[in-house]
């Protein structure tokens, strides 16, 4: 049969048609139109949901969430706004602070011949370096 005036109508060549093997399917195989490509999105980005809901969003390289410490800073009643920045740099020292003490409780554990971090530990870690002698009220 000839088929060109289904390839005309559709404005397909055959080379995108899909031809069934039944011998009754061959016309209605060229005349219904291939499932549509899935849309790609041009011009947004892909925004986090988080930031999408008026939030800001999560700070790469960070673990804690920087907007708990936001939070936390805010509890204070002496400090209404705190900048988004000023969350991050918080968070960041936070985050140094913590795995400077992680690791030099971790060296007291190794020394002890362990691998669980304990209680002891991290005392000893914070009685051993002067510059956290400001835990002393909760590390003794």
């Amino acid at each position: 049969e000839d088929c060109s005036h289904a390839t005309a109508a559709t404005g397909h060549d055959d080379e995108d048609e899909v031809k069934s093997s039944a011998p009754g399917d061959e016309i209605s195989s060229q005349v219904s139109a291939p499932a549509p490509a899935p849309k790609k999105k041009r011009g947004k980005p892909n925004i986090p949901a988080s930031a999408r809901k008026g939030r800001a969003p999560a700070v790469k390289g960070l673990t804690i969430p920087f907007r708990t410490v936001k939070k936390a800073m805010k509890l204070d009643p002496d400090i209404p706004i705190v900048q988004n920045e000023a969350a991050i740099m918080t968070t960041m020292a936070a985050e140094l602070f913590l795995k400077k003490l992680a690791k030099e409780s971790q060296k007291t554990a190794k020394n002890r011949g362990r691998n669980t971090i304990r209680y002891e530990d991290v005392a000893e870690a914070r009685s051993n370096d002067p510059a956290m002698s400001f835990l002393k009220s909760i590390l003794p």
